[in-house]
C-alpha cells in the first residue's frame, strides 16, 4: 500500500491477539498466525486466537473426523459427541441457540457450515497449492500485502448499504467472503464448492411464540456464561426486550446491567422515559451514563482501533469507547448485548408489495403503499417507485475522483440472489441482516481491547429462522412497528411502550458533531482516501463544511467517507501480523 501523507496519523499501538480462528487445505505446508494455538496438536490446519472461553470453542473427534464450533453456542454434549460420529447435518448452523459456524475436517478435506447472518464469518485466501480460511479478513490480507479491494470502498463511499453488491467479497483484494448459510467446502488440494443450504420453513400460527422462545434461549446462552452481564436499554423494542428476557432470566440470584446513554442534563423526555419506565423491572440494575462534549460524532475518531472493515460506529468511538471503558471500570462487565439487527429482522420491507402484487392481491399492495407514504411523509408516487425497487439512483457525491467514477460506472447492478424463493420482501431482510451481522463482528473487535464480548442476538441464526418461518403472505404490513415482537413480549413491555410507533433519531447529533470537529474532519481529508485516488480532498471538505452549516442532506455519504479514511489509517498504524508454518505440536 502506498504511503500516507496524512497530518493527523494515528499513534502506534501494542496490538494483542483478537479472537480469532482458521485453517488451511492443500498440498503445501499450513501457515498459522505466530500468536495463534493449535486446536488439536496432532492437526495443523485448524486453529484460533485470542481469549476464548469453552462455550466459545467446542470440541470432539471420532477417528479421523474432527469437529470444531466456533462462536456463542449451546449444542449439547451428546449433539457434539453425535456430529463427530454421524458428521454434521445441513441444518446445524440454525439447529441450536447462539451464533456460531461449524467445522468438519476429515481425510478428505474440510467442510464449513456458515451461519445465517455472516455473524461468524468466514473468509478465504488461495495461496501456493491450497487454501487459507479464517474468521478475519484483515488477518488474510496480511499475507498479501493489506491490498484492499477498491471497488468495495467505492460501493461504501456512495451510499450506505451498497456494500451489498458484494456481498461475497472483502474489504481486502482476493480475500473472499463465505456467503451467509452455505456449506463451503475444501478437498485436499484446496480445491473449493460451495453450497446454499437455508430456505425458510414456513409455520401458520405461534409466530409471537416462537420468537419468544428463540429470543429467551439467545439471551440465556449469553447471561449465564457471563461474570457480570450488561446490555443496552435504549427505551426501544429491541434492547429493551433483551434486557427484560435476560431479567427474567437471573432474577432473583443476579441482575442484568441495563446501561442507557443520554446527553448530559437531559433526564427526561423521548427514549428516555421509555427505559425509565421498562427499567422498574425486577432483576434489571438501570445504570445512567451520560454523554457531554468530548463523546460527541466524529470526536476521538483518530484513536480507533483496527477491524476487518470499517465499523459502524466509527464516528461515533468516542462514546462508544467511554461505555465500554465505564461498563468494564465501575461494574466489571465482561458480556455486552445490543438490539443490532431488531430493526432489519422484525420490520417488514416495502418491498413486500411485489409479493402482494405476484400472488394478485392488489387492493392491498396499493393500500400499502398510501400507508407507508404516510408514515415516511412522502408522495404515494415515491412509495411506489420504492416498493417496486426502483428508488433513486444515491446522488454521486461530487468529490469522489474520475477514476473512482470510472470504476462505480463500471460495476454491475443489483443484490445477488443467495438464498433462493420468490420472495422479495424476503430476500431483502436476509440481505440486509447478512450484512449487520458481518459488520457487528467489526464492532465487535473494537470492544476486545476492552475486555468485553460484544453479542448480537437478533443475528442468531435460530432467531432469524424462527421469525422467518412466517410466510411472507402473513407478514405484517410494513407500517406497523414490530407487531409480532410486540405480542411476544406483552407481559413483559409496559404498555407506553407497546404503544410505541417509531423509533428516536440521531442525524441533529452527527450534524452538530461534524460542526465541533470541523478542523480536525478537514485535516483527515487530504490523506489516505486521497492516496488511493479515491476522492478529491478540497472538494470533499467543501461538503463537510455544508455539513457542519447544516446545508446538505447527504450525511451518510460524509459519515461513510471520514469512517472509511480512518479505518485505512488505522490498518496502515497496526503492527504487522507474523505467521509461521503450523506443523504438529507435540506435548
Amino acid at each position: 500500500m502506498p504511503g500516507s501523507r496524512s497530518r493527523a496519523p494515528i499513534p502506534s499501538r501494542e496490538e494483542e491477539a483478537l479472537w480469532c480462528f482458521g485453517g488451511f487445505s492443500g498440498e503445501s505446508s499450513a501457515l498459522r498466525p505466530k500468536d495463534s494455538r493449535l486446536l488439536w496438536s496432532d492437526t495443523p490446519n485448524i486453529w484460533v486466537s485470542g481469549q476464548t472461553s469453552d462455550s466459545d470453542v467446542r470440541c470432539t473427534r471420532h477417528g479421523d473426523r474432527r469437529i470444531a464450533v466456533f462462536g456463542p453456542n449451546s449444542v449439547p454434549d451428546g449433539e457434539l459427541i453425535r456430529l463427530g460420529v454421524e458428521g454434521v447435518p445441513d441444518d446445524a448452523a440454525w439447529k441450536w441457540p447462539g451464533s456460531y459456524v461449524v467445522i468438519e475436517i476429515s481425510s478428505t478435506g474440510t467442510s464449513i457450515w456458515t451461519d445465517l447472518c455472516s455473524a461468524q464469518p468466514v473468509y478465504t485466501l488461495p495461496v501456493d497449492r491450497g487454501t487459507l480460511w479464517a474468521s478475519s479478513s484483515r488477518l488474510l490480507a496480511s499475507l498479501n500485502g493489506m491490498h484492499l479491494d477498491l471497488d468495495h470502498l467505492i460501493h461504501r463511499l456512495v451510499a450506505s448499504g451498497s456494500s451489498l453488491q458484494a456481498a461475497d467479497r472483502s474489504y481486502f483484494a482476493d480475500v473472499s467472503l463465505v456467503p451467509a448459510a452455505h456449506r463451503f467446502s475444501l478437498d485436499t488440494a484446496g480445491r473449493s464448492t460451495t453450497r446454499p443450504l437455508w430456505h425458510p420453513r414456513f409455520h401458520t400460527e405461534n409466530h409471537a411464540r416462537r420468537l419468544r422462545g428463540a429470543l429467551e434461549e439467545a439471551v440465556a446462552l449469553r447471561v449465564d456464561k457471563a461474570k457480570v452481564p450488561s446490555t443496552d436499554f435504549s427505551g426501544g423494542f429491541d434492547s429493551t426486550g433483551l434486557g427484560l428476557l435476560a431479567a427474567e432470566r437471573l432474577h432473583p440470584e443476579r441482575v442484568i446491567i441495563g446501561v442507557t446513554v443520554h446527553p448530559a442534563g437531559v433526564v427526561e423526555g423521548g427514549d428516555i422515559d421509555y427505559a425509565r419506565e421498562a427499567a422498574s423491572h425486577p432483576g434489571i440494575r438501570h445504570e445512567w451514563m451520560a454523554l457531554g462534549c468530548q463523546h460527541s460524532p466524529y470526536q476521538g475518531i483518530s484513536s480507533v482501533t483496527p477491524s476487518d472493515e470499517p465499523a459502524p460506529s466509527t464516528v461515533a468511538y468516542a462514546a462508544l469507547s467511554a461505555q465500554f471503558q465505564w461498563m468494564r471500570d465501575r461494574f466489571g462487565c465482561d458480556h455486552h448485548m445490543t438490539g443490532d439487527g431488531g430493526d432489519s429482522l422484525l420490520t417488514t420491507p416495502v418491498t413486500i408489495v411485489n409479493d402482494l402484487l405476484g400472488s394478485g392481491r392488489l387492493p392491498r399492495a396499493v393500500a400499502e403503499v398510501f400507508r407507508w407514504a404516510r408514515l415516511r411523509q412522502t408522495s404515494a408516487w415515491q412509495a411506489w417507485r420504492s416498493a417496486r425497487g426502483n428508488r433513486e439512483a444515491p446522488d454521486t457525491p461530487g468529490w469522489l475522483t474520475g477514476d473512482a467514477l470510472e470504476r462505480l460506472n463500471s460495476l454491475p447492478d443489483g443484490v445477488p440472489d443467495r438464498f433462493g424463493g420468490d420472495s422479495t420482501a424476503l430476500k431483502a431482510v436476509l440481505n440486509s441482516m447478512s450484512e449487520i451481522g458481518r459488520s457487528a463482528r467489526s464492532e465487535s473487535q473494537l470492544a476486545e481491547p476492552f475486555g468485553i464480548q460484544l453479542h448480537n442476538p437478533y443475528t442468531d441464526s435460530a432467531v432469524v429462522n424462527s421469525y422467518l418461518s412466517i410466510h411472507p403472505k402473513r407478514l405484517p404490513s410494513p407500517s406497523h412497528y414490530k407487531p409480532v415482537m410486540a405480542e411476544a413480549m406483552r407481559d413483559l413491555f409496559p404498555d407506553r411502550l407497546l404503544r410505541r410507533t417509531t423509533k428516536g433519531d440521531a442525524s441533529s447529533d452527527h450534524y452538530r458533531g461534524i460542526r465541533n470537529a470541523l478542523p480536525e474532519i478537514h485535516e483527515l481529508m487530504d490523506g489516505a482516501l486521497s492516496d488511493l485516488g479515491l476522492v478529491k480532498p478540497d472538494s470533499l471538505r467543501h461538503s463537510v463544511s455544508r455539513a457542519a452549516a447544516g446545508t446538505t442532506t447527504h450525511l451518510s455519504s460524509i459519515k461513510n467517507a471520514v469512517s472509511t479514511e480512518i479505518w485505512v489509517r488505522a490498518l496502515r498504524a497496526a503492527p504487522p501480523v507474523a505467521w509461521i508454518a503450523s506443523e504438529k505440536e507435540i506435548r
